[in-house]
This record gives C-alpha cells, sequence and structure tokens, in this order.
C-alpha cells in the first residue's frame, strides 16, 4: 500500500513539474507567410526608438517576463491595421511560452518587421495584469529583424502610417 501511495505522490510532482512545461512554446518553425498574414492582427515594420516605463513593476511569469516597460516603436511601413507613426507595446521577453519578443528584439536602434496579436483581458491566455485590449509579438509568429527576413518582398509595397 505504501508503495502505491509513493507512486501517486511522484506521479502527482511529476504532473506538476511536467505541467508547468506544457505551456511551453511548441513551434519550431515559423508558420507559412499566408497563415502568418491572417493570423496577425498587425503587420507592420518599425524601428525601436525607445523603451518607457510601463505600468507594472519587472516581473519574471510563467509565460514571459515583464520588463516593466513599453516598447516605442517607429512605424516605417504597414501591411495590415491602422497604426499611427509611433506605436507602444509591452516589452515582454519571452519566457517559454509563445508570448512576447526575443531579447535581441528589445534593444533601441532595432529595425523589425512585426507580426502582432490583440489580445483582451477576457482572452483565457491574456494575462490579468494588462489593460482591457493591448498587442504583443509571439514568438511562433514570423516577427523578424529587418535585415534577416524575406517577408518584405512576398509582402509587397505596403502603406505608410497615420500621420
Amino acid at each position: 500500500m505504501r508503495k502505491v501511495a509513493l507512486w501517486f505522490v511522484l506521479a502527482a510532482i511529476s504532473f506538476v513539474v511536467l505541467d508547468q512545461r506544457a505551456v511551453a512554446c511548441g513551434c519550431t518553425a515559423p508558420p507559412p507567410i499566408e497563415l502568418a498574414k491572417k493570423n496577425a492582427d498587425l503587420i507592420f515594420q518599425g524601428k525601436v526608438v525607445g523603451l518607457r516605463p510601463g505600468l507594472n513593476p519587472p516581473q519574471i511569469g510563467q509565460l514571459m517576463i515583464d520588463t516593466g516597460k513599453v516598447l516605442v516603436i517607429r512605424v516605417v511601413r504597414v501591411w495590415k491595421g491602422d497604426l499611427p507613426s509611433t506605436f507602444e507595446m509591452p516589452a515582454w521577453e519571452t519566457a517559454g511560452a509563445c508570448m512576447g519578443f526575443s531579447r535581441e528584439h528589445l534593444q533601441i536602434g532595432t529595425e523589425l518587421l512585426i507580426y502582432a496579436k490583440r489580445w483582451k483581458r477576457s482572452d483565457a491566455l491574456a494575462p490579468f495584469f494588462m489593460p482591457d485590449a493591448y498587442y504583443t509579438e509571439t514568438p511562433c509568429s514570423r516577427t523578424a529583424l529587418v535585415g534577416q527576413t524575406k517577408d518584405l518582398d512576398s509582402l509587397g509595397q505596403g502603406y505608410p502610417p497615420k500621420q
């Protein structure tokens, strides 16, 4: 009987530990461009021009690292969505889940092609501490450094942001 009880305890501990990994980002390669275009709410090219203090203190979570800052992006071109010439997004760094930027994307001067997803607080995976609606990048999208992507050719000319 003790062996069975011990087995159940070990199984429960293993389940909890493995469950922490279950939220890990499972993509091994970016999706095809047509699927990425369909899934994104915004697609735009921009340059990181600043990092300003955000609403939350820095914190490390299972889904992402909240740097406590907001990424300020000067929008150059738009392919999907209606964007002003300056746009802000949470400066989250990905940490085990498919939410947030890679660390190299969070540097001032970085030029990015961003496929962003709109989240609402009511969405199942949306962090409870965020405003009612916000946009974030996901590592399983095709967001990339401008110099390291061929998507710009496939996306076409695009259009300028609103002034």
